[in-house]
């Protein structure tokens, strides 16, 4: 079966393209940078990989792209779409949300323009927790669900809420089945930003808000990878044309996070920050990083969902795939980070 695979030098997507490989699909990458692929994946993947560069922002780029389709790759089933990303940021607007849903309708217009389109028979859309926003009324608890109302504000979060807005046309004009998998926070060795955390509580620097309970939603990069082979492997288990799953391993409050360090490291603890303060500050930097035209560290709206308990169900993606989450927060923290 054939793959076409963007973003496949990303955290997440080199290592879909290992598995992909391993479990014997024939795989298309799609990247801006062959070079960052190359030292992705490694000499032995990266001779199993037929690649393709462009970058989907560039008007430059797509007939490029369109041509590499036409003349090196064969019929597509499979199309996993894990460009776009970036930060929460309120600042960048254009760009964030250009990334996150410019870059898929390019796709697909390049896919039908290269008569690949015609061929696939599933279409798999790397969204986020982030679609759904923040809930309009919420109190200290927030529970996520495929049927929760979703809020879009922030330009990424509306850039991925707008994307599946626009698979659902596809999937409703077409065979296409597109399924779209929102994941939380992805953690793993290669990534800064979880890593990041861990280094403030271990000085006792990570700000919470004091007297909030606070929780983070998170999957592992391998259940992430795993959860998204499963759609692959099973896509005869998917019932409609279109399907949102929410799928993520579990919530691990502040708290317990640092519990966690303490316990690995003998020392860790956070900075605990009254609302008012921690508003301000965030106010003030968010305006602050917006005049430099650069993407903020934290903004108002996220500070405000940092301070929620939130919990996911992921119970309808589990029981279609029949998938169970393989690792934890604390294995990780105890086992792998150094």
């Amino acid at each position: 079966m054939n793959v076409l695979v963007t973003g496949a030098s990303g955290f997440v997507g080199a290592d879909l393209t290992k598995k992909l490989i391993d479990e014997g699909y024939d795989v298309y990458a799609l990247v801006r940078d062959p070079q960052k692929l190359a030292s992705a994946l490694g000499p032995e993947y990266l001779k199993k990989v037929t690649v393709l560069e462009g970058n989907l922002l560039e008007k430059g780029d797509l007939e490029k792209i369109e041509q590499q389709l036409r003349n090196h790759v064969g019929n597509l089933e499979v199309i996993a779409d894990l460009a776009g990303g970036g930060p929460l940021t309120s600042n960048n607007k254009e760009h964030s949300f250009a990334t996150n849903f410019t870059t898929t309708a390019n796709l697909v217009s390049v896919l039908e323009k290269s008569e690949k389109l015609s061929s696939v028979s599933l279409f798999v859309y790397f969204s986020s927790l982030a679609a759904m926003g923040l809930p309009e009324k919420s109190g200290a608890s927030i529970h996520y669900d495929e049927n929760t109302a979703c809020n879009p504000k922030l330009p990424l979060e509306r850039g991925k809420f707008e994307s599946e807005a626009f698979l659902r046309d596809l999937a409703g004009k077409s065979k296409i089945k597109v399924v779209c998998l929102r994941f939380p926070q992805i953690y793993g060795l290669a990534d800064a930003a979880f890593r990041q955390i861990v280094g403030l509580m271990r000085k006792g620097v990570f700000p919470v808000v004091r007297g909030r309970i606070g929780s983070l939603p998170l999957i592992h990069l391998r259940d992430c990878v795993s959860a998204t082979y499963a759609v692959i492997r099973n896509m005869n288990l998917i019932p409609k044309n279109f399907e949102v799953y929410l799928v993520c391993e579990s919530s691990c409050s502040y708290n317990r996070l640092v519990e966690l360090v303490r316990k690995k490291y003998g020392h860790g603890g956070l900075m605990k920050v009254p609302y008012f303060v921690m508003y301000l500050g965030t106010a003030v930097a968010e305006r602050l990083f917006g005049a430099l035209g650069k993407p903020e560290p934290l903004n108002t709206r996220r500070l405000v969902s940092l301070t929620k308990d939130r919990t996911i169900d992921s119970s309808k993606f589990m029981n279609a795939f029949q998938f169970q989450f393989q690792e934890s927060v604390e294995g990780f923290v105890a086992n792998e980070l150094p």
